[in-house]
């Protein structure tokens, strides 16, 4: 989990992580040995991810032992999202071994200034962001403290990391149905729809099979205009998101704490309400994730 995680939304946490196993076909351990920041001024103090690193990386090694008795070959995902994602690419820096790893929604990809030294060679790496996601600015951002990897601070452009499509919530879903995934929602709203392409996305990594690779789309908000060729630009990135909280301030709509959505209310809009897929509206090409890892067979 991320930032504002504690033992009042452990039980939010907890069901997201039963129906991830249900929908995976697989165990799910919910991992939360260390306190996380609770606001978005403590999200950006690394000591909350140099504390916890090496903690997961020795519950990592742990589960190495139970499964190498148990059932030798089968592969470990870690899933990382907003901070978490720091705490998981430290833990790869520290050692971590992994069979495959998910970085969503990402604060960034290890606090060092050195690369990931996962002892196994042929891990698969896995990311996601959504268009419009604030987290984007930190990913971009020159001097990211949490994106220090020499390899890069943003997953979604590390070389030899496959970027995944968060594409569209589901059709129940009671806020955005049928929408795509857009703006300070699409940074963790995806995690409580199991309809979501993002969702299943995550459970066909753990479980291996097709996934939704990432496509960029051009999306118009009530107040925001997402262009291809935003992502990855800091600069555009910066300007999306001031117009959209400008759009706020003017209108009179609060502006958002830690990535929550921006309420409506007395007629006032959300200004990434209603967004309307202008570019490349299709979901992006399947992409196979192998069922077996060479170096555990």
């Amino acid at each position: 989990p991320g930032a504002n995680t504690n033992l009042d939304s452990s039980g939010t946490n907890h069901a997201t992580a039963v129906e991830l196993a249900r929908r995976s076909g697989s165990p799910i351990f919910l991992y939360l040995a260390g306190d996380f920041p609770q606001s978005i001024v403590e999200a950006a103090d690394v000591g909350y991810a140099a504390t916890m690193a090496p903690k997961l990386v020795g519950f990592g090694r742990e589960v190495d032992r139970a499964l190498a008795a148990a059932v030798p070959g089968t592969p470990v995902t870690y899933i990382g999202h907003s901070y978490g994602v720091s705490i998981v690419g430290t833990a790869e820096q520290e050692g971590l071994r992994a069979d495959r790893v998910v970085y969503a929604s990402s604060a960034g990809t290890g606090i060092h200034a050195t690369e990931w030294h996962d002892p196994n060679p042929n891990v698969q790496r896995y990311s996601m962001t959504a268009p419009g996601d604030p987290i984007a600015l930190s990913q971009s951002a020159p001097y990211n403290p949490h994106g220090a990897n020499t390899l890069g601070g943003d997953p979604d452009e590390v070389p030899g990391v496959i970027r995944l499509d968060t594409g569209y919530y589901g059709a129940t879903n009671p806020l955005h149905p049928d929408e795509v995934v857009f703006g300070p929602d699409g940074h963790g709203k995806y995690w409580h729809d199991p309809d979501s392409d993002a969702f299943r996305n995550l459970a066909g990594v753990i479980s291996g099979g097709d996934v939704i690779g990432y496509v960029e789309r051009g999306i118009e908000g009530d107040n925001v205009d997402i262009d291809v060729g935003d992502d990855g630009d800091f600069a555009a990135e910066l300007y999306d998101l001031a117009r959209a909280q400008a759009g706020a301030v003017v209108s009179g709509a609060e502006l958002p704490g830690l990535l929550p959505r921006i309420p409506t209310f007395d007629g006032i809009e959300d200004p990434y309400g209603h967004p309307v897929v202008t570019d490349n509206p299709g979901r992006g090409p399947a992409i196979v994730v192998p069922t077996a890892d060479s170096s555990r067979c």
